[in-house]
């Protein structure tokens, strides 16, 4: 029998985690306190809070640029005292300013056309009757 202490002791089992990457960004993290993304990979805090984020920017440059055309299409169709194509102007400009920020730019990618396209079809479309009544003007005080 020997009387000096053994060099290392094994780790405890129970307390033991094994650290395993995040999907994302390859960074080891403790699969105890990581979260899930919605396709089932285990990812870090920070990649789950960037997806949030990113999330929140698609949603809010999509409604706000369909929102524009939904209401410019309106405006054509269904206008009392020009309400709607003001409105649709003011929310396709909004929508114009919004996209093309930088930060959401570099959320849409190859999204970022079509979002353009559609604030640009709701602008077109909501100045269709303020232009056909500043022509019906013009034409009035032309036959004069």
């Amino acid at each position: 029998m020997s009387t000096s202490a053994p060099d290392a002791a094994p780790p405890p089992v129970q307390g033991w985690v094994q650290m395993k990457p995040c999907a994302k960004c390859g960074q080891a993290i403790d699969p105890t306190t990581a979260v899930y993304s919605k396709q089932g990979d285990l990812v870090c805090k920070g990649c789950d809070s960037n997806d949030l984020i990113e999330e929140g920017y698609m949603r809010a440059a999509k409604s706000s640029c369909f929102g524009a055309l939904g209401t410019g299409v309106l405006s054509v169709f269904f206008d009392i005292y020009l309400i709607f194509s003001i409105l649709a102007i003011v929310q396709a400009v909004r929508a114009l300013i919004l996209i093309n920020r930088a930060e959401y730019r570099v959320v849409l990618r190859n999204r970022y056309p079509g979002y353009l396209l559609a604030a640009l079809g709701g602008l077109f479309c909501g100045m269709v009757r303020p232009g056909l009544t500043v022509l019906a003007i013009l034409g009035l005080a032309l036959a004069r």
